[in-house]
């Protein structure tokens, strides 16, 4: 008898089903379950368990807001909860490290430009060096920290978190989001520094925030 796949699977469409919900709530928010319901094309009971889900993790909360012209109780809605969750950003430059630890929803929480010039040098050593000199500078609002991402403008490899070559800093095959990974225990993420922001304006349409 073949074994079947369809837990994995069933788990796959529960993750894409939690992130659209948490897109819409994220864009438009707040928002009621209702209209979660009818934009998504999800079940009232299935919006009812993601997002309780959701709640739990401290990743949404409810909010009263005015109905359309309705009289009574202010209608409860749905809405990010971005205070508390962390996330570090590390661009690797020409000569420099930017740090810049944000909250979810964008919000800049701390930052530091770093010089760091190419030399005849340990790359990674110095580098994750400069990694806990930040947490260590910070430590005070790094501890609901979420993930890593990385960016650089040399040439990656991102399903890999690879560094395939940077000729400034003389790197060749550089598994930098495993090692930083290895370090902190944090998810490390590795894109292109405009492939980056690509992905953010469309997914998040960043532009439009600012």
């Amino acid at each position: 008898m073949k074994p079947s796949a369809q837990p994995g699977h069933i788990d796959h469409i529960k993750q894409t089903n939690m992130g659209v919900v948490y897109r819409y709530i994220d864009r438009e928010g707040p928002v009621s379950r209702i209209s979660l319901s009818k934009k998504t094309g999800l079940a009232p009971a299935s919006i009812t368990k993601i997002t309780r889900e959701l709640m739990d993790a401290h990743l949404v909360r409810e909010t009263e807001f005015p109905g359309l012209g309705f009289r009574g109780r202010p209608a409860v809605g749905l809405k990010t909860d971005c205070d508390g969750w962390h996330f570090l950003c590390i661009r690797i430059n020409r000569g420099e490290l930017v740090f810049a630890l944000r909250e979810l929803s964008g919000k800049l929480l701390a930052e530091d430009i770093i010089d760091f010039p190419a030399g005849d040098r340990d790359f990674v050593t110095l580098f994750l060096a400069q990694v806990d000199a930040f947490f260590s500078r910070n430590h005070q609002i790094t501890e609901r920290l979420t993930a890593i991402a990385i960016t650089t403008d040399a040439i990656v490899d991102p399903a890999n978190g690879i560094i395939r070559h940077s000729p400034y800093y003389q790197l060749t095959d550089l598994p930098v989001a495993d090692i930083l990974y290895q370090h902190t225990g944090m998810p490390v993420f590795l894109q292109h520094g405009i492939s980056a922001w690509s992905l953010a304006e469309y997914f998040f349409w960043c532009g439009q925030r600012v």
